[in-house]
């Protein structure tokens, strides 16, 4: 159970120093999840802890490693925290290579619980992105292919412009993701939108070959010459 302990100082076991200092005894909260729970083998992922109990004001830590992807090495890292608040936010450091890496978190950076298990990916390769346009008002089921596009990530998302959408793994080298309509505002006319995918919601890979999804005003037909013909083609 929390309890809050006062800390002296004795230099001959009998006289003790003043003023006391205070130490806190807090249970270990266990972790109930991650978001994301995946991110690319060269870190810099943020991740939040959602823990079991409030976050007290502590010396958080996680911890990445004791096997897989870390190669048995232990990486402890500071964790910031918000006050009344049971989430807790590390970043990862870099792996050696993709799989699953134990992480672990402590109130003094020390004595650790849980662990929680984050995977690490290796970064997606992609070839381009079919079709490359579609129309202003949105709904282009656009098709991305490259390598390293499903498995570990856990927030797969297409980016068009600055909107997000949810994109459906077809295997391993395709995702695919509807493009949404310009947004409004936009200048008339065909629209360039940059075009990137994520695994987890945070780093971004662009997908397009020529780096952008463009949308275009449906075109009108005027005139049809002519207007009839023989059924032989």
């Amino acid at each position: 159970a929390a309890a809050d302990e006062l800390l002296l100082l004795t230099l001959n076991g009998q006289q003790y120093e003043a003023p006391p200092l205070n130490y806190s005894v807090r249970d270990q909260p266990t972790i109930l999840g991650l978001s994301p729970s995946s991110g690319p083998a060269a870190g810099g992922t943020a991740i939040s802890l959602t823990l079991s109990s409030r976050a007290a004001a502590a010396d958080h830590h996680c911890r990445f490693g004791g096997g897989g992807a870390l190669d048995d090495d232990v990486d402890v890292t500071a964790a910031d925290h918000a006050n009344a608040s049971n989430i807790v936010v590390c970043v990862s450091p870099p792996a050696s290579e993709g799989g699953a890496s134990e992480l672990a978190h402590s109130l003094n950076g020390q004595q650790f619980g849980g662990p929680s298990v984050f995977t690490y990916y290796a970064p997606p390769q992609t070839d381009g992105a079919v079709p490359a346009s579609g129309p202003r008002a949105g709904g282009t089921n656009v098709t991305v292919t490259g390598a390293g596009l499903g498995g570990a990530g856990s927030h797969v998302l297409c980016r068009f412009g600055e909107e997000l959408i949810n994109a459906s793994r077809v295997d391993e080298s395709t995702l695919r993701c509807f493009a949404p309509a310009a947004p409004g505002g936009a200048p008339a006319g065909d629209l360039a939108r940059p075009l990137a995918l994520t695994l987890n919601g945070q780093q971004f890979t662009e997908a397009a070959a020529d780096g952008a999804f463009v949308q275009y005003e449906p075109p009108q037909i005027s005139t049809l010459y002519p207007v009839s013909g023989p059924a032989t083609g």
